[in-house]
């Protein structure tokens, strides 16, 4: 996972996933930005690779695991912002929805 030295909420969002059975190895960059370029993201939200795809933002293992069972056709998904209460995000809980992203432009995923 790709994420800023000083980012805090990057961190614990990676915490989450490796509560959940992911393997995270944590990747601290200058430029973010130009990662996400790299990428093929839209937007602004942390950056991580799994299982070929592209997991952008506080995306819960729910979303990551449907991907990754179904295996769309798409560069990969992402919950824009940071809602309140996503994992890694202190706050009450707030909707998340989750988007599918490539090549065939942005569709919602699922809501979480």
């Amino acid at each position: 996972m790709w994420k800023s030295s000083t980012c805090g909420c990057c961190k614990g969002w990676a915490t989450y996933l490796q509560h959940n059975g992911y393997m995270v190895v944590l990747i601290d960059v200058d430029n973010i930005d130009l990662i996400k370029r790299g990428l093929g993201v839209p937007g602004r939200m942390q950056t991580a690779k799994i299982g070929g795809y592209v997991v952008e933002g506080h995306v819960p293992v729910e979303a990551i695991d449907k991907m990754l069972s179904k295996w769309p056709k798409v560069t990969g998904i992402a919950s824009p912002g940071m809602p309140s209460g996503s994992p890694g995000m202190d706050g009450p809980k707030e909707d998340n929805i989750v988007h599918s992203f490539g090549s065939n432009g942005s569709r919602v995923f699922g809501k979480y």
